[in-house]
């Protein structure tokens, strides 16, 4: 079945309860501290690449900020969407990325053998954390 992200507003009463573009696969919400920018995975149906989504709620725009053949997990976005941070599985490599949307660059931050799981950005987008599993 389809899979949807879902936006509550519990700012209202009673709370509304929103679908964000209903008939697509996407996974992993991540919104920023400010409620304005939500990030999510998608799987593209054309080349079955994995894909880290932009979505901007103001302005009711998606933005492919990362498309590859490549397993991509939990993206995480800084609140004026400047940073997105995304985890990477390239065979038996874990990457963390981020992606700087104004300079248009993505910068591998860390590349291990490790399990990785959950990179979040901070709300100024300058730190990252995230687990790791050492083996």
């Amino acid at each position: 079945g389809i899979r949807n992200v879902l936006l509550r507003n519990n700012t209202v009463s009673p709370a509304t309860t929103t679908r964000l573009n209903s008939g697509i696969n996407q996974t992993q919400p991540s919104i920023s501290n400010d409620g304005q920018f939500i990030t999510m995975m998608r799987r593209n149906s054309t080349n079955n690449n994995y894909m880290v989504m932009l979505y901007n709620r103001v302005a009711n725009t998606y933005t492919t900020a990362r498309s590859v053949p490549d397993v991509m997990e939990h993206p995480s976005v800084s609140n004026s969407a400047e940073k997105i941070a995304w985890l990477q599985r390239t065979g038996t490599n874990n990457l963390i990325f981020v992606r700087d949307i104004a300079a248009n660059t993505n910068t591998q931050v860390l590349s291990t053998t490790d399990q990785l799981n959950h990179p979040h950005l901070s709300a100024d987008g300058l730190t990252l954390t995230f687990a790791q599993q050492v083996t």
